[in-house]
């Protein structure tokens, strides 16, 4: 597996001469002979630095969002790529973003919606509604519920 990561919000000294920061994630995830883009950032730098860092997002098979929080799925308002691609995402994620971008989520991805995990590789998952089962995992953001805060995992031969 090969993770690299395309966005946040600092940038090491020698990457600074041909990549950016921004406030946000994003990541490219090689697995198995499968692409992921988990995350956009918020502006359409991600693409950007994929092309700096030699990275096809063409290639991509599958786009995977954390949430629906502007600085994780903003920049997929930039990028348009050429043909749709699979997008995974909780089913909340379509409510809770601006119409606009929603309606563009609808015409340009095949979407899987899911509340419960999803098997998008082998052995790679797509955690859906994670429960908050500690009194210190509110689950909150401004005091606003965000059930659709999710996560990829791979189960290897070590857990």
């Amino acid at each position: 597996m090969k993770i690299t990561i395309l966005i946040e919000n600092q940038i090491a000294y020698r990457a600074a001469r041909t990549c950016s920061a921004e406030w946000g994630l994003s990541f490219f995830i090689e697995y198995n002979g499968v692409n992921i883009l988990f995350d956009s950032g918020h502006s359409g730098a991600f693409a950007i630095n994929a092309r700096h860092l030699g990275i096809d997002l063409e290639k991509t098979d599958f786009v995977v969002l954390s949430h629906h929080h502007w600085d994780h799925a903003g920049g997929l308002q930039q990028y348009r790529f050429s043909s749709p691609k699979n997008l995974v995402l909780h089913p909340d994620v379509l409510n809770k973003l601006p119409e606009k971008q929603a309606a563009a989520f609808r015409k340009d991805y095949h979407i899987r919606a899911s509340a419960t995990p999803v098997e998008i590789a082998k052995n790679l998952f797509f955690l859906g509604e994670i429960p908050r089962v500690t009194r210190f995992e509110k689950g909150l953001y401004k005091n606003k519920p965000i059930p659709d805060d999710t996560a990829l995992a791979v189960k290897t031969d070590k857990g």
